[in-house]
């Protein structure tokens, strides 16, 4: 039941990231909560000691630090300095912590939110070669889809855009950096699974590969790219050895430094020029207001972007929103958290998990995908990954006698 309802928010997530269209996040997120809540309450006493031992009072503390903590003392700090250029939603940075809530669901329930993911990813590679297909046949109904999607906020469809030279335009809907993590899955799978699983991780790899390209996002197809890139390199590697692999690897980087690099970061590029401004209207903010690098602005707090030319309480340069909001000490804690998250997992050995979540933030750095329901939903779901290769991990020695030898990893400890 839970993790029917688990299931039922990701898509709803992925599909209406802005909560503009269909207006379920909170509710499925509540129900969500709620059942858990219920199967607390009156789960058999067994099944309670076996949950009680995986949610001990570090991971409780770590969570409710994350999600409530936190985020309520920064929403005080944006409350008290609010001015008139103050954004309309005080509680919004609240809200959109809360989701980090789910990592104790997810422990105690066993569930796998990273390969719910992967696996309703899907959703958003349909929608975007739907948004292709509609360009194709009928501009009349591409012009009632931009203007749908763009009102619910929702993405951003740019036929005549050419960033690196394709003609192919850009179909972004909100959601569609999430599609990174099948793709590297799949991508592992092609060059390292089993024989009889090749063909089929190709296609999806295919698939996937397909619609990062037609997002025209360059974050997106530089992180699809760069991860492709690692894995035949490191199937190379594996065959014909070091020297083979790093001697293609320096033609790759040299290729890729000729021809896709400097139509990425072109200063004249319009979304480039944009960023640009909101970089040089960051780095005026804190000289001017040196305050703001110790406790921030807070939540909902505005400032003025060059790269708009207007006030605004968010921006796509994600690292250096974390410090106007948080100030630096906290900023530098929250990514140092994210590092963590990011080494567990090439850790306890689930390298296309990692490299997707890097890959992920990556992607984050120039685009609003942090600080968002969808986001905190991920960091927890990369979390609750590692943790159930460590238990696998646990588990695997148990059985061939090799635990007995050193002391098991808790939950609290891995937190």
């Amino acid at each position: 039941m839970v993790r029917g309802c688990v299931v039922l928010l990701v898509i709803v997530l992925l599909i209406d990231p802005s909560d503009m269209m269909l207006h379920l996040k909170m509710p499925f997120f509540a129900l969500v909560m709620l059942l858990w809540l219920y199967r607390q309450v009156w789960v058999s006493s067994q099944i309670r000691r076996e949950r009680d031992r995986r949610l001990n009072r570090s991971v409780w503390i770590a969570t409710l630090v994350v999600a409530l903590v936190i985020p309520s003392i920064w929403t005080l700090i944006g409350i008290i300095s609010a001015n008139v250029h103050s954004g309309d939603t005080p509680f919004g940075l609240l809200k959109t912590f809360l989701f980090f809530l789910i990592v104790p669901v997810l422990i105690s329930e066993r569930i796998d939110l990273m390969a719910i993911i992967e696996k309703s990813s899907v959703l958003v590679a349909v929608i975007t070669f739907l948004l292709v297909a509609a360009s194709l046949i009928s501009p009349q109904l591409l012009i009632g889809l931009l203007f749908f999607i763009m009102d619910h906020r929702n993405g951003i469809i740019t036929p005549d855009r050419n960033v690196f030279g394709l003609g192919l335009g850009e179909f972004y809907y909100s959601t569609c950096p999430i599609m990174i993590f099948p793709f590297s899955r799949h991508c592992w799978t092609m060059m390292e699974g089993r024989a009889g699983c090749r063909i089929g991780a190709a296609t999806l790899c295919v698939f996937f590969g397909s619609a990062l390209l037609l997002t025209g996002a360059r974050a997106n197809i530089l992180a699809a790219l760069c991860l492709l890139f690692f894995f035949v390199l490191r199937r190379i590697r594996k065959s014909a050895g070091w020297a083979t692999a790093l001697m293609i690897g320096v033609l790759m980087v040299t290729a890729a430094a000729v021809t896709v690099v400097p139509r990425a970061v072109n200063p004249r590029e319009g979304s480039n020029a944009i960023k640009l401004g909101h970089i040089h209207s960051y780095e005026e903010e804190f000289n001017e207001r040196p305050s703001v690098l110790l406790w921030g602005e807070g939540a909902n707090s505005a400032f003025y972007s060059e790269g708009f030319k207007a006030w605004t309480t968010v921006t796509e340069v994600t690292y250096l929103e974390l410090v106007r909001i948080f100030g630096l000490p906290m900023a530098a804690l929250l990514c140092a958290g994210l590092v963590w998250v990011a080494s567990r997992l090439f850790i306890r050995g689930a390298l296309a998990t990692g490299l997707a979540f890097v890959a992920y933030l990556g992607i984050a750095s120039s685009n609003p995908l942090l600080l968002n329901s969808m986001g905190f939903l991920v960091v927890g779901a990369a979390y609750v990954h590692a943790q159930r290769c460590a238990e696998a991990e646990r588990q695997q020695n148990t059985e061939h006698g090799v635990w007995a030898k050193a002391p098991p990893l808790s939950v609290a400890s891995d937190f």
